[in-house]
């Protein structure tokens, strides 16, 4: 179990390193219907979480296992996911060219329009690759485990907050300290931008390396 809740600490940790949505949360604080907005924002990205959380629980717990000859490829599985995680850990570390948040440009509107902050919310975390990876990984890993399902649950629930939580923090921080939101936030916006992709360089080159091993039916734990 304490082997597992590292994973998911580890895994969930690191996919909280979008800069992009955490930047976009931000602005949308500081514009025109900033909690309608920011609402319709986090509610695309829980959507987003919920299509990752459905694919890695149907792969996690064989949900297909109907299918014969399913199981055998879940090594293969683990095999691909592996080298990607490589792929993405390398990555970073050739390029030094930071991430910037996507310029949204409105004409003057007296309305939130919703459903464009909600359809930008569900892109831009279903297409955050870095992080829909670990994320599927983490959920994967979790429900692929032989612990009890009160202690899956949980830890797909943990899992899911941190998946979620750059787009989440800045709403809830406003919320409850709205003036001295931009104080508290700031930090944590300073690292993710200055630490953020190094941080999960590290934890894709670990768990690439694992997951290789573990397709291989070198690693069992």
């Amino acid at each position: 179990m304490l082997g597992l809740l590292l994973k998911v600490l580890a895994l969930g940790i690191a996919s909280t390193a979008s800069p992009v949505i955490f930047a976009v949360a931000l602005t949308l604080l500081a514009g025109k219907f900033p909690y309608k907005r920011s609402l319709a924002f986090l509610l695309g990205g829980i959507i987003a979480l919920f299509i990752i959380l459905t694919f890695g629980f149907l792969v996690g717990a064989q949900v297909l296992h109907f299918t014969k000859g399913f199981s055998p490829y879940l090594s293969s599985v683990d095999l691909f996911l592996g080298v990607i995680f490589i792929f993405f850990g390398i990555l970073p570390l050739l390029s030094k060219k930071k991430e910037k948040a996507p310029d949204f440009k409105e004409k003057k509107s007296q309305s939130p329009v919703l459903i464009k902050w909600l359809i930008i919310g569900l892109l831009l975390n279903i297409t955050n690759l870095d992080a829909e990876l670990l994320f599927f990984t983490e959920v994967k890993e979790i429900f692929q485990s032989n612990t009890a399902l009160a202690f899956q649950l949980l830890l797909a629930l943990l899992g899911s907050l941190l998946f979620i939580l750059p787009a989440l923090l800045p709403l809830v921080i406003s919320v409850l300290y709205p003036k001295k939101s931009e104080e508290l936030l700031k930090p944590f916006g300073a690292f993710i931008e200055t630490h953020g992709r190094i941080l999960a360089a590290v934890i894709f080159l670990i768990f690439g390396t694992y997951l290789i091993a573990k397709g291989l039916g070198i690693a069992q734990f």
